[in-house]
């Protein structure tokens, strides 16, 4: 799935800032696309919503998964004239997510047992608020530096919280035999309890870059190489998508993930005028 969105909108002699953004998703070395991405731009509120999904279920499971959880968080933001209180938002949109995905049944009525990761922001203005439930992630481009936003929720990340905290040592840590990129925390669990929110924006600066991905791409791409990719393409963000998952799928060591890119560019340009239709 490939999008453009570009908003160089001017409304009512306000300042807006501006957005570019694309996205592209590759199915990989896998039979079946279980990743799911969407975003759009609010005119009216003068906010982009961008989210990607990354299945996990199998066949058509994973594809399901993905694709409610985006479908649930899109209606939300759609029906919704105005979020004023963006956290909160994505706060009721995961849970509601979160009971879709577990409500997936198959052809015979059992319970599909399906779940989906989901990374999702909404920037208002120069604002950025984003959502985190399991590994995919948020980057921030800034100054040709690279700033992951968020703590992926799997067992090694786990095991580091527990080390902060004085609950066990480092040689413990090494020694626990658990796969390390078990996720602890994923839409589709009945007891889902954690999930990334920040109540205190962040302050975008012109010429930032956004890149919300699923893990086939930074599994195959070093955070450098990602960095480097976005910069190089940031005036085009559709190709900078494009050019990310096609460059990990020719980096792939194994069977390539499906992959999935949005790049966001905040060009932090104003506008003044009446509004154009």
């Amino acid at each position: 799935m490939n999008m453009q969105q570009t908003d160089t909108e001017q409304l009512f002699g306000k300042q807006y800032p501006v957005f570019d953004a694309g996205s592209s998703s590759i199915l990989g070395m896998r039979e079946y696309q279980q990743d799911a991405c969407w975003f759009t731009v609010n005119s009216e509120q003068h906010e982009l919503m961008a989210v990607v999904c990354d299945g996990m279920g199998g066949l058509s499971g994973g594809e399901r998964a993905s694709q409610s959880a985006v479908s649930e968080l899109t209606k939300r933001f759609r029906t919704l004239r105005s979020v004023p209180d963006i956290p909160a938002f994505f706060r009721e949109a995961a849970v509601a997510a979160n009971n879709a995905v577990c409500s997936l049944t198959d052809d015979a009525g059992k319970t599909l047992g399906a779940g989906s990761t989901i990374v999702s922001v909404v920037i208002r203005e120069d604002r950025l608020f984003w959502l985190s439930i399991g590994d995919s992630r948020i980057y921030l481009i800034r100054n040709c530096e690279i700033f992951p936003c968020c703590v992926e929720h799997n067992y090694e990340a786990l095991l580091k919280e527990r080390i902060q905290a004085n609950e066990i040592t480092r040689e413990e840590a090494d020694a626990d035999p658990t796969r390390r990129d078990a996720l602890t925390s994923y839409l589709g669990m009945r007891n889902m309890s954690r999930m990334e929110i920040n109540d205190t924006p962040v302050q975008l600066l012109p010429n930032d870059m956004l890149l919300l991905c699923s893990d086939g791409l930074y599994k195959s791409l070093s955070d450098e190489e990602i960095c480097r990719i976005a910069v190089e393409n940031r005036i085009n963000p559709q190709y900078a998508a494009e050019t990310l998952t096609g460059q990990a799928l020719a980096h792939a060591t194994g069977k390539q993930d499906n992959t999935t890119a949005i790049v966001i560019q905040f060009n932090g340009e104003l506008f003044r005028g009446k509004a154009i239709r």
